[in-house]
Protein backbone atom coordinates (compact mmCIF):
# COMPACT_ATOMS: atom_id res chain seq x y z
CA UNK A 1 0.00 0.00 0.00
CA UNK A 2 1.40 3.63 -0.92
CA UNK A 3 2.31 5.86 1.70
CA UNK A 4 -0.37 8.26 -0.05
CA UNK A 5 -3.25 6.80 -2.21
CA UNK A 6 -4.28 10.63 -3.37
CA UNK A 7 -4.71 14.30 -3.28
CA UNK A 8 -7.05 14.40 -0.25
CA UNK A 9 -4.04 11.80 1.12
CA UNK A 10 -0.97 13.61 0.01
CA UNK A 11 -2.56 17.09 1.44
CA UNK A 12 -3.56 16.13 5.08
CA UNK A 13 -0.11 15.14 5.74
CA UNK A 14 1.77 17.84 4.37
CA UNK A 15 -1.22 20.08 6.61
CA UNK A 16 0.37 18.10 8.81
CA UNK A 17 4.25 18.29 8.29
CA UNK A 18 4.18 22.68 7.96
CA UNK A 19 1.39 22.55 10.51
CA UNK A 20 -0.66 25.20 8.81
CA UNK A 21 -4.47 24.22 7.75
CA UNK A 22 -4.40 27.19 6.25
CA UNK A 23 -2.60 26.16 2.74
CA UNK A 24 -5.47 24.07 2.33
CA UNK A 25 -7.33 26.81 -0.05
CA UNK A 26 -4.02 26.87 -2.22
CA UNK A 27 -3.18 23.45 -1.87
CA UNK A 28 -3.77 22.86 -5.88
CA UNK A 29 -1.48 25.72 -6.64
CA UNK A 30 1.58 24.21 -4.68
CA UNK A 31 1.29 20.91 -5.94
CA UNK A 32 1.40 22.97 -9.22
CA UNK A 33 4.61 24.34 -8.27
CA UNK A 34 6.28 21.03 -6.50
CA UNK A 35 5.85 19.12 -9.79
CA UNK A 36 6.91 22.23 -11.91
CA UNK A 37 10.04 21.52 -10.24
CA UNK A 38 10.00 17.72 -10.45
CA UNK A 39 9.82 17.96 -14.43
CA UNK A 40 12.97 20.33 -13.97
CA UNK A 41 14.61 17.96 -11.75
CA UNK A 42 13.43 14.19 -12.21
CA UNK A 43 14.54 12.01 -14.85
CA UNK A 44 13.42 8.45 -13.54
CA UNK A 45 12.83 4.85 -15.73
CA UNK A 46 9.56 5.63 -15.01
CA UNK A 47 9.43 8.63 -17.14
CA UNK A 48 10.83 7.31 -20.27
CA UNK A 49 8.02 7.40 -23.38
CA UNK A 50 7.98 6.92 -26.28
CA UNK A 51 5.95 8.30 -29.50
CA UNK A 52 6.06 8.35 -32.90
CA UNK A 53 5.91 11.03 -34.65
CA UNK A 54 5.09 11.94 -38.29
CA UNK A 55 7.34 14.73 -39.99
CA UNK A 56 5.68 16.60 -42.66
CA UNK A 57 8.40 19.13 -44.38
CA UNK A 58 10.85 17.84 -41.87
CA UNK A 59 8.84 18.93 -38.60
CA UNK A 60 6.99 16.84 -36.34
CA UNK A 61 5.20 18.61 -33.21
CA UNK A 62 6.64 17.23 -29.78
CA UNK A 63 4.45 15.53 -27.73
CA UNK A 64 2.52 17.20 -24.95
CA UNK A 65 4.08 16.14 -21.81
CA UNK A 66 7.91 16.18 -23.54
CA UNK A 67 10.79 17.22 -21.39
CA UNK A 68 13.87 15.72 -23.05
CA UNK A 69 14.96 13.71 -25.99
CA UNK A 70 16.73 10.34 -25.21
CA UNK A 71 17.08 9.32 -28.88
CA UNK A 72 15.06 9.49 -31.93
CA UNK A 73 15.29 6.45 -34.34
CA UNK A 74 13.68 5.76 -37.88
CA UNK A 75 11.73 2.36 -38.72
CA UNK A 76 14.67 0.65 -39.09
CA UNK A 77 16.07 1.33 -36.23
CA UNK A 78 18.98 3.81 -37.18
CA UNK A 79 19.22 6.67 -34.44
CA UNK A 80 19.62 9.90 -35.19
CA UNK A 81 22.26 12.51 -34.04
CA UNK A 82 20.84 15.77 -32.52
CA UNK A 83 22.74 18.86 -33.61
CA UNK A 84 22.05 22.73 -33.40
CA UNK A 85 19.21 23.67 -35.47
CA UNK A 86 21.63 25.81 -37.81
CA UNK A 87 23.52 22.68 -38.52
CA UNK A 88 20.46 20.91 -39.11
CA UNK A 89 19.57 22.79 -41.52
CA UNK A 90 23.04 22.76 -43.22
CA UNK A 91 23.21 19.00 -43.02
CA UNK A 92 21.23 15.59 -43.69
CA UNK A 93 20.73 13.12 -41.52
CA UNK A 94 20.43 15.05 -37.91
CA UNK A 95 17.64 16.28 -36.24
CA UNK A 96 17.15 19.62 -33.92
CA UNK A 97 14.20 20.63 -31.49
CA UNK A 98 13.11 23.72 -32.25
CA UNK A 99 10.65 25.40 -29.48
CA UNK A 100 7.80 22.64 -29.38
CA UNK A 101 9.08 20.72 -32.95
CA UNK A 102 11.62 18.08 -33.91
CA UNK A 103 13.13 19.08 -37.42
CA UNK A 104 14.88 16.74 -39.70
CA UNK A 105 15.70 18.67 -43.09
CA UNK A 106 13.55 17.90 -45.95
CA UNK A 107 12.34 14.09 -44.07
CA UNK A 108 8.68 13.67 -44.50
CA UNK A 109 7.53 10.46 -42.39
CA UNK A 110 7.34 8.60 -39.24
CA UNK A 111 10.19 9.10 -36.78
CA UNK A 112 10.60 6.95 -33.33
CA UNK A 113 10.86 9.62 -30.38
CA UNK A 114 12.14 7.85 -26.95
CA UNK A 115 12.07 10.81 -24.45
CA UNK A 116 11.33 11.61 -20.69
CA UNK A 117 7.76 12.81 -20.52
CA UNK A 118 6.34 15.12 -17.46
CA UNK A 119 5.20 13.96 -14.66
CA UNK A 120 1.42 13.38 -14.73
CA UNK A 121 -0.39 15.84 -12.32
CA UNK A 122 -2.62 15.43 -9.62
CA UNK A 123 -4.31 18.04 -8.94
CA UNK A 124 -7.31 17.09 -11.51
CA UNK A 125 -8.91 15.93 -8.36
CA UNK A 126 -9.23 15.13 -5.12
CA UNK A 127 -8.46 11.61 -5.46
CA UNK A 128 -6.01 11.49 -8.61
CA UNK A 129 -3.05 9.94 -8.09
CA UNK A 130 -0.09 9.09 -10.69
CA UNK A 131 2.89 6.89 -10.23
CA UNK A 132 5.68 9.37 -8.63
CA UNK A 133 2.79 9.94 -5.68
CA UNK A 134 2.54 5.69 -5.45
CA UNK A 135 6.37 5.29 -5.98
CA UNK A 136 8.02 8.00 -4.27
CA UNK A 137 6.05 9.68 -1.70
CA UNK A 138 8.47 11.67 -0.03
CA UNK A 139 9.30 13.44 -2.85
CA UNK A 140 5.78 14.78 -3.10
CA UNK A 141 5.81 15.18 0.66
CA UNK A 142 8.51 17.28 0.72
CA UNK A 143 8.11 18.57 -2.27
CA UNK A 144 4.57 20.22 -1.86
CA UNK A 145 5.76 20.97 2.26
CA UNK A 146 8.73 23.12 0.33
CA UNK A 147 6.42 24.81 -1.07
CA UNK A 148 4.20 25.33 1.19
CA UNK A 149 6.85 26.70 3.51
CA UNK A 150 7.79 29.45 1.24
CA UNK A 151 4.06 30.44 0.59
CA UNK A 152 3.56 30.87 4.48
CA UNK A 153 6.83 32.74 4.38
CA UNK A 154 8.53 30.43 6.97
CA UNK A 155 12.51 30.19 5.63
CA UNK A 156 13.95 27.76 7.95
CA UNK A 157 10.73 25.05 7.41
CA UNK A 158 11.57 26.07 3.96
CA UNK A 159 15.22 25.49 3.85
CA UNK A 160 14.52 21.75 6.12
CA UNK A 161 12.07 21.08 3.81
CA UNK A 162 13.94 21.50 0.58
CA UNK A 163 16.69 19.91 2.04
CA UNK A 164 14.39 16.64 2.81
CA UNK A 165 12.98 16.58 -0.79
CA UNK A 166 16.50 16.68 -1.97
CA UNK A 167 17.33 13.95 -0.19
CA UNK A 168 14.32 11.89 -1.46
CA UNK A 169 15.12 13.07 -5.05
Amino acid sequence: MAAFSDLLDLRTAVIEQVGSPEIADIFPRLVTLAEARFNRELRLRDQITEATLTLASGTAALPIDYLEMIGVYSAAGCEYVQQTLQQNKAMDGYYAISGGNLTRKGYSGDLLAQYYAAVPTITASMTASNWLLSKYPGIYLYGVAFEAAKSIRDKEMAADMGGLMQGEI
